[in-house]
Protein backbone atom coordinates (compact mmCIF):
# COMPACT_ATOMS: atom_id res chain seq x y z
CA UNK A 1 0.00 0.00 0.00
CA UNK A 2 2.92 2.34 0.66
CA UNK A 3 4.21 1.72 -2.84
CA UNK A 4 0.79 2.61 -4.26
CA UNK A 5 0.83 5.90 -2.36
CA UNK A 6 4.43 6.69 -3.36
CA UNK A 7 3.52 6.06 -6.99
CA UNK A 8 0.46 8.31 -7.00
CA UNK A 9 1.65 11.20 -4.88
CA UNK A 10 3.89 12.68 -7.63
CA UNK A 11 1.07 12.25 -10.16
CA UNK A 12 -1.48 14.22 -8.13
CA UNK A 13 -0.54 17.68 -9.52
CA UNK A 14 -1.01 16.35 -13.05
CA UNK A 15 -4.43 14.93 -12.20
CA UNK A 16 -5.52 18.23 -10.63
CA UNK A 17 -4.27 20.24 -13.62
CA UNK A 18 -5.95 18.01 -16.21
CA UNK A 19 -9.24 18.06 -14.27
CA UNK A 20 -9.26 21.87 -14.35
CA UNK A 21 -8.37 21.92 -18.06
CA UNK A 22 -11.19 19.50 -18.91
CA UNK A 23 -13.66 21.66 -16.99
CA UNK A 24 -12.56 24.86 -18.74
CA UNK A 25 -12.76 23.21 -22.16
CA UNK A 26 -16.17 21.69 -21.43
CA UNK A 27 -17.54 25.06 -20.33
CA UNK A 28 -16.15 26.76 -23.42
CA UNK A 29 -17.78 24.18 -25.70
CA UNK A 30 -21.11 24.46 -23.86
CA UNK A 31 -21.12 28.24 -24.15
CA UNK A 32 -20.38 27.96 -27.88
CA UNK A 33 -23.28 25.56 -28.33
CA UNK A 34 -25.71 27.87 -26.58
CA UNK A 35 -24.58 30.82 -28.66
CA UNK A 36 -24.86 28.95 -31.96
CA UNK A 37 -28.22 28.94 -33.79
CA UNK A 38 -30.24 25.75 -34.08
CA UNK A 39 -28.81 23.66 -36.92
CA UNK A 40 -25.89 26.05 -37.32
CA UNK A 41 -22.21 25.20 -37.63
CA UNK A 42 -19.60 26.55 -35.26
CA UNK A 43 -15.98 25.97 -34.43
CA UNK A 44 -14.43 25.76 -30.96
CA UNK A 45 -10.98 24.58 -29.80
CA UNK A 46 -10.03 23.58 -33.34
CA UNK A 47 -13.11 21.36 -33.83
CA UNK A 48 -16.16 21.96 -36.01
CA UNK A 49 -19.62 21.02 -34.75
CA UNK A 50 -23.21 21.30 -35.95
CA UNK A 51 -25.85 22.08 -33.39
CA UNK A 52 -29.05 20.03 -33.32
CA UNK A 53 -32.08 21.62 -34.93
CA UNK A 54 -34.27 21.32 -31.84
CA UNK A 55 -34.39 24.66 -30.02
CA UNK A 56 -32.62 24.73 -26.67
CA UNK A 57 -30.84 21.44 -27.31
CA UNK A 58 -27.22 21.03 -26.29
CA UNK A 59 -26.63 18.09 -28.62
CA UNK A 60 -24.10 18.57 -31.41
CA UNK A 61 -22.74 16.55 -34.32
CA UNK A 62 -19.03 16.39 -35.06
CA UNK A 63 -17.41 16.14 -38.51
CA UNK A 64 -17.74 12.32 -38.44
CA UNK A 65 -21.45 12.42 -37.65
CA UNK A 66 -21.10 11.42 -33.99
CA UNK A 67 -23.45 12.90 -31.41
CA UNK A 68 -22.30 14.61 -28.24
CA UNK A 69 -24.23 16.13 -25.39
CA UNK A 70 -22.13 19.11 -24.35
CA UNK A 71 -24.21 19.76 -21.23
CA UNK A 72 -23.65 16.22 -20.00
CA UNK A 73 -19.93 16.46 -20.72
CA UNK A 74 -19.70 19.70 -18.77
CA UNK A 75 -21.70 18.09 -15.96
CA UNK A 76 -19.28 15.16 -15.67
CA UNK A 77 -16.23 17.41 -15.98
CA UNK A 78 -17.42 19.67 -13.15
CA UNK A 79 -18.15 16.89 -10.69
CA UNK A 80 -14.92 15.11 -11.57
CA UNK A 81 -13.02 18.30 -10.76
CA UNK A 82 -15.06 18.91 -7.59
CA UNK A 83 -14.49 15.35 -6.37
CA UNK A 84 -10.72 15.57 -6.83
CA UNK A 85 -10.48 18.97 -5.16
CA UNK A 86 -12.71 18.04 -2.23
CA UNK A 87 -10.89 14.79 -1.49
CA UNK A 88 -7.38 16.17 -1.82
CA UNK A 89 -8.04 19.14 0.49
CA UNK A 90 -10.00 17.29 3.19
CA UNK A 91 -8.72 13.70 3.19
CA UNK A 92 -12.30 12.60 3.81
CA UNK A 93 -13.81 9.25 2.94
CA UNK A 94 -16.09 9.12 -0.06
CA UNK A 95 -19.14 8.36 2.11
CA UNK A 96 -18.30 11.40 4.25
CA UNK A 97 -18.06 13.54 1.13
CA UNK A 98 -21.46 12.38 -0.09
CA UNK A 99 -23.01 13.25 3.29
CA UNK A 100 -21.52 16.76 3.40
CA UNK A 101 -24.29 19.35 3.37
CA UNK A 102 -24.74 23.10 3.40
CA UNK A 103 -25.27 22.86 7.15
CA UNK A 104 -21.79 21.35 7.50
CA UNK A 105 -20.24 24.78 6.93
CA UNK A 106 -19.90 26.60 10.23
CA UNK A 107 -17.99 29.61 11.52
CA UNK A 108 -15.65 29.64 14.49
CA UNK A 109 -14.26 32.67 16.27
CA UNK A 110 -10.71 32.25 17.55
CA UNK A 111 -10.56 33.06 21.28
CA UNK A 112 -7.08 34.59 21.00
CA UNK A 113 -7.47 37.01 18.08
CA UNK A 114 -11.23 37.10 17.58
CA UNK A 115 -10.82 36.16 13.91
CA UNK A 116 -13.66 34.17 12.31
CA UNK A 117 -12.52 31.09 10.38
CA UNK A 118 -14.70 28.71 8.35
CA UNK A 119 -14.91 25.06 9.40
CA UNK A 120 -16.29 21.99 7.66
CA UNK A 121 -18.12 19.56 9.92
CA UNK A 122 -17.71 15.91 8.95
CA UNK A 123 -20.62 13.69 9.94
CA UNK A 124 -19.92 10.47 11.86
CA UNK A 125 -19.24 7.59 9.52
CA UNK A 126 -16.81 4.82 10.37
CA UNK A 127 -15.82 5.68 13.93
CA UNK A 128 -19.17 7.25 14.93
CA UNK A 129 -17.31 10.43 15.85
CA UNK A 130 -17.84 13.73 14.12
CA UNK A 131 -14.95 16.10 13.52
CA UNK A 132 -14.32 19.53 12.05
CA UNK A 133 -11.77 20.56 9.45
CA UNK A 134 -10.34 23.99 8.79
CA UNK A 135 -11.46 25.23 5.38
CA UNK A 136 -8.44 26.37 3.38
CA UNK A 137 -8.76 29.13 0.74
CA UNK A 138 -8.64 26.58 -2.10
CA UNK A 139 -11.27 24.42 -0.45
CA UNK A 140 -13.40 27.51 0.09
CA UNK A 141 -13.31 28.23 -3.67
CA UNK A 142 -14.40 24.66 -4.42
CA UNK A 143 -17.26 24.76 -1.92
CA UNK A 144 -18.36 28.15 -3.23
CA UNK A 145 -18.46 26.80 -6.79
CA UNK A 146 -20.51 23.78 -5.69
CA UNK A 147 -23.04 25.87 -3.76
CA UNK A 148 -23.39 28.33 -6.65
CA UNK A 149 -24.08 25.47 -9.04
CA UNK A 150 -26.70 23.61 -6.96
CA UNK A 151 -28.48 26.67 -5.56
CA UNK A 152 -32.08 27.10 -6.66
CA UNK A 153 -32.14 30.09 -9.05
CA UNK A 154 -35.62 31.09 -7.89
CA UNK A 155 -35.15 31.04 -4.12
CA UNK A 156 -31.36 31.06 -3.78
CA UNK A 157 -31.49 28.19 -1.27
CA UNK A 158 -29.83 24.82 -1.56
CA UNK A 159 -32.51 22.19 -2.25
CA UNK A 160 -33.02 19.43 0.26
CA UNK A 161 -32.74 15.91 -1.08
CA UNK A 162 -33.30 12.44 0.36
CA UNK A 163 -30.35 10.08 0.14
CA UNK A 164 -30.03 6.40 0.86
CA UNK A 165 -27.31 5.31 3.27
CA UNK A 166 -25.90 2.09 1.87
CA UNK A 167 -23.87 1.38 5.03
CA UNK A 168 -26.74 1.80 7.48
CA UNK A 169 -29.32 0.64 4.90
CA UNK A 170 -31.72 3.46 5.78
CA UNK A 171 -33.06 6.56 4.04
CA UNK A 172 -31.70 9.73 5.55
CA UNK A 173 -34.01 12.69 6.17
CA UNK A 174 -34.02 15.49 3.59
CA UNK A 175 -30.80 17.50 3.79
CA UNK A 176 -29.21 20.22 1.64
CA UNK A 177 -26.45 17.94 0.37
CA UNK A 178 -23.58 19.48 -1.56
CA UNK A 179 -23.21 16.63 -4.03
CA UNK A 180 -26.56 16.74 -5.78
CA UNK A 181 -27.76 17.49 -9.31
CA UNK A 182 -30.89 18.44 -11.16
CA UNK A 183 -32.43 15.38 -12.77
CA UNK A 184 -35.15 16.57 -15.13
CA UNK A 185 -36.18 19.34 -12.76
CA UNK A 186 -35.99 17.24 -9.61
CA UNK A 187 -32.97 17.49 -7.28
CA UNK A 188 -31.33 14.13 -6.67
CA UNK A 189 -28.32 12.98 -4.68
CA UNK A 190 -25.21 11.60 -6.35
CA UNK A 191 -23.85 8.11 -5.96
CA UNK A 192 -20.30 6.91 -5.50
CA UNK A 193 -20.42 5.03 -8.80
CA UNK A 194 -21.16 8.21 -10.75
CA UNK A 195 -18.33 10.15 -9.06
CA UNK A 196 -15.90 7.29 -9.71
CA UNK A 197 -16.88 7.39 -13.38
CA UNK A 198 -16.19 11.14 -13.47
CA UNK A 199 -12.82 10.53 -11.84
CA UNK A 200 -11.98 7.89 -14.45
CA UNK A 201 -12.73 10.39 -17.23
CA UNK A 202 -10.03 12.67 -15.82
CA UNK A 203 -7.55 9.82 -15.44
CA UNK A 204 -8.09 8.72 -19.03
CA UNK A 205 -7.30 12.25 -20.20
CA UNK A 206 -4.04 12.40 -18.25
CA UNK A 207 -2.43 9.47 -20.06
CA UNK A 208 -0.48 8.52 -16.91
CA UNK A 209 0.81 4.97 -16.52
CA UNK A 210 2.14 2.97 -13.60
CA UNK A 211 5.46 1.09 -13.33
CA UNK A 212 4.12 -1.81 -15.40
CA UNK A 213 2.98 0.47 -18.24
CA UNK A 214 -0.73 0.12 -17.49
CA UNK A 215 -3.00 3.18 -17.12
CA UNK A 216 -2.67 4.69 -13.68
CA UNK A 217 -5.83 4.27 -11.63
CA UNK A 218 -6.93 6.39 -8.70
CA UNK A 219 -9.33 5.19 -6.05
CA UNK A 220 -11.14 7.84 -3.96
CA UNK A 221 -9.40 6.42 -0.88
CA UNK A 222 -6.00 7.08 -2.47
CA UNK A 223 -6.58 10.80 -1.95
CA UNK A 224 -7.00 10.13 1.77
CA UNK A 225 -3.67 8.30 1.98
CA UNK A 226 -1.96 11.04 -0.02
CA UNK A 227 -3.47 13.73 2.22
CA UNK A 228 -2.15 12.08 5.40
CA UNK A 229 1.28 11.37 3.89
CA UNK A 230 1.69 14.93 2.62
CA UNK A 231 0.50 16.40 5.94
CA UNK A 232 3.00 14.43 8.03
CA UNK A 233 5.82 15.10 5.55
CA UNK A 234 5.04 18.81 5.80
CA UNK A 235 5.59 18.76 9.56
CA UNK A 236 2.09 18.11 10.94
CA UNK A 237 2.37 16.06 14.16
CA UNK A 238 0.98 12.54 13.75
CA UNK A 239 -1.48 12.92 16.64
CA UNK A 240 -2.95 16.03 14.98
CA UNK A 241 -3.18 14.14 11.67
CA UNK A 242 -5.03 11.41 13.56
CA UNK A 243 -7.66 13.90 14.74
CA UNK A 244 -8.06 15.42 11.28
CA UNK A 245 -8.38 12.01 9.63
CA UNK A 246 -10.82 10.76 12.25
CA UNK A 247 -8.86 7.66 13.24
CA UNK A 248 -9.49 6.05 16.61
CA UNK A 249 -5.91 4.70 16.77
CA UNK A 250 -2.75 6.59 15.85
CA UNK A 251 -1.27 3.37 14.45
CA UNK A 252 -3.91 3.52 11.73
CA UNK A 253 -2.79 7.04 10.85
CA UNK A 254 0.86 6.00 10.69
CA UNK A 255 -0.16 3.06 8.51
CA UNK A 256 -1.59 5.54 6.00
CA UNK A 257 1.66 7.50 6.01
CA UNK A 258 3.99 6.28 3.26
CA UNK A 259 7.62 6.48 4.42
CA UNK A 260 10.14 7.10 1.68
CA UNK A 261 13.55 5.34 2.00
CA UNK A 262 15.40 8.61 1.42
CA UNK A 263 13.41 10.28 4.19
CA UNK A 264 14.24 7.47 6.62
CA UNK A 265 17.95 7.77 5.85
CA UNK A 266 18.03 11.56 6.16
CA UNK A 267 15.98 11.50 9.36
CA UNK A 268 18.30 8.90 10.86
CA UNK A 269 21.38 10.92 9.92
CA UNK A 270 19.87 14.06 11.46
CA UNK A 271 19.07 12.12 14.63
CA UNK A 272 22.63 10.82 14.92
CA UNK A 273 24.09 14.30 14.37
CA UNK A 274 21.73 15.83 16.91
CA UNK A 275 22.49 13.14 19.46
CA UNK A 276 26.24 13.52 18.92
CA UNK A 277 26.06 17.27 19.40
CA UNK A 278 24.42 16.76 22.79
CA UNK A 279 27.01 14.26 24.04
CA UNK A 280 30.45 15.26 25.45
CA UNK A 281 33.09 15.48 22.76
CA UNK A 282 35.56 13.36 24.75
CA UNK A 283 33.28 10.35 24.33
CA UNK A 284 34.09 10.25 20.62
CA UNK A 285 37.51 9.29 19.29
CA UNK A 286 39.02 9.09 15.85
CA UNK A 287 39.39 5.47 14.65
CA UNK A 288 43.06 4.33 14.41
CA UNK A 289 44.95 3.46 11.25
CA UNK A 290 44.33 -0.07 10.06
CA UNK A 291 45.61 -2.17 7.17
CA UNK A 292 47.94 0.60 6.05
CA UNK A 293 45.03 3.04 5.42
CA UNK A 294 45.60 6.36 7.20
CA UNK A 295 42.66 7.94 8.97
CA UNK A 296 42.09 11.63 9.30
CA UNK A 297 42.90 13.21 12.60
CA UNK A 298 45.23 10.45 13.91
CA UNK A 299 47.87 11.45 16.43
CA UNK A 300 51.56 11.51 15.68
CA UNK A 301 52.25 8.76 18.22
CA UNK A 302 49.80 6.40 16.52
CA UNK A 303 51.29 7.03 13.07
CA UNK A 304 54.99 7.02 14.02
CA UNK A 305 57.31 4.19 12.86
CA UNK A 306 58.32 3.43 16.43
CA UNK A 307 54.73 2.72 17.39
CA UNK A 308 54.33 0.47 14.36
CA UNK A 309 57.55 -1.39 15.18
CA UNK A 310 56.49 -1.75 18.80
CA UNK A 311 53.11 -3.12 17.75
CA UNK A 312 54.82 -5.69 15.53
CA UNK A 313 57.36 -6.73 18.18
CA UNK A 314 54.95 -7.14 21.08
CA UNK A 315 52.89 -10.32 20.69
CA UNK A 316 49.22 -10.38 21.53
CA UNK A 317 48.36 -11.88 24.89
CA UNK A 318 46.31 -15.04 24.50
CA UNK A 319 43.14 -15.61 26.42
CA UNK A 320 45.00 -17.98 28.75
CA UNK A 321 47.79 -15.51 29.50
CA UNK A 322 47.31 -13.60 32.76
CA UNK A 323 47.33 -9.84 32.64
CA UNK A 324 50.43 -9.70 34.87
CA UNK A 325 52.40 -11.74 32.35
CA UNK A 326 51.36 -9.44 29.53
CA UNK A 327 52.43 -6.38 31.49
CA UNK A 328 55.82 -7.92 32.41
CA UNK A 329 56.78 -8.65 28.80
CA UNK A 330 60.39 -7.75 28.07
CA UNK A 331 62.22 -7.77 24.74
CA UNK A 332 64.03 -10.94 23.72
CA UNK A 333 67.12 -11.33 21.49
CA UNK A 334 64.84 -12.11 18.54
CA UNK A 335 63.05 -8.74 18.57
CA UNK A 336 65.89 -6.57 19.86
CA UNK A 337 66.61 -5.44 16.28
CA UNK A 338 63.09 -4.02 15.95
CA UNK A 339 63.51 -2.10 19.17
CA UNK A 340 66.81 -0.66 18.05
CA UNK A 341 65.42 0.31 14.60
CA UNK A 342 62.41 2.07 16.08
CA UNK A 343 64.58 3.83 18.59
CA UNK A 344 67.05 5.13 16.01
CA UNK A 345 64.47 6.24 13.43
CA UNK A 346 61.79 8.18 15.30
CA UNK A 347 62.94 9.12 18.80
CA UNK A 348 64.76 12.41 19.37
CA UNK A 349 68.53 12.25 19.67
CA UNK A 350 68.45 13.60 23.22
CA UNK A 351 66.25 10.73 24.44
CA UNK A 352 67.40 8.02 22.01
CA UNK A 353 68.30 4.88 24.00
CA UNK A 354 71.53 2.97 23.44
CA UNK A 355 71.28 -0.61 22.22
CA UNK A 356 74.20 -1.68 24.39
CA UNK A 357 72.57 -0.12 27.46
CA UNK A 358 69.41 -1.99 26.56
CA UNK A 359 71.29 -5.28 26.48
CA UNK A 360 72.89 -4.46 29.84
CA UNK A 361 69.45 -3.91 31.39
CA UNK A 362 68.29 -7.15 29.84
CA UNK A 363 71.22 -9.03 31.46
CA UNK A 364 70.45 -7.39 34.82
CA UNK A 365 66.83 -8.45 34.49
CA UNK A 366 67.83 -12.02 33.68
CA UNK A 367 69.88 -12.19 36.84
CA UNK A 368 66.80 -11.70 39.01
CA UNK A 369 64.52 -14.01 37.03
CA UNK A 370 64.26 -17.69 38.05
CA UNK A 371 66.42 -20.16 36.20
CA UNK A 372 64.73 -21.93 33.30
CA UNK A 373 63.50 -25.44 33.94
CA UNK A 374 65.75 -28.27 32.84
CA UNK A 375 63.25 -30.99 33.63
CA UNK A 376 59.60 -31.37 32.73
CA UNK A 377 56.92 -30.43 35.26
CA UNK A 378 55.28 -33.13 37.31
CA UNK A 379 52.06 -32.96 35.29
CA UNK A 380 53.87 -33.43 31.96
CA UNK A 381 54.58 -37.10 31.00
CA UNK A 382 58.19 -38.17 30.70
CA UNK A 383 58.64 -39.15 27.09
CA UNK A 384 61.99 -40.82 27.71
CA UNK A 385 60.45 -43.06 30.35
CA UNK A 386 57.53 -44.04 28.13
CA UNK A 387 59.69 -44.73 25.10
CA UNK A 388 60.03 -48.47 24.43
CA UNK A 389 63.43 -49.94 24.95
Amino acid sequence: MDQRTRERLPALPTVVRVAKELLDQARLRLDSVREAPAGGRFEVLGETFTRAKRPGSTWVYDHAGGRRDMAQREHRAFWGWATIEFLQHTGARIEEMLEASHHSLIQYRLPTTGEVVPLLQIAPSKTDQERVLLVSPKLADVLSSIITRIRDPRTGAVPRVVAYDYNERVWNPPMPLLFQYDRSGEPSHMTGEFLRACLNDVLDATGLTDASGLPLDFDPHDFRRIFITDAIRSGLPPHIAQVIAGHADINTTMGYNAIYPAEAIEAHRAFIARRRSLRPSEEYRTPPRRNGMPSSGTSSAASSPSASALARSVPRASTNMPASAARCFVPSPTNAAAWSRSATTSWPASSRPNARAGWARWKDLRSVLPEPRTSSPSWMPNKSAEAPS
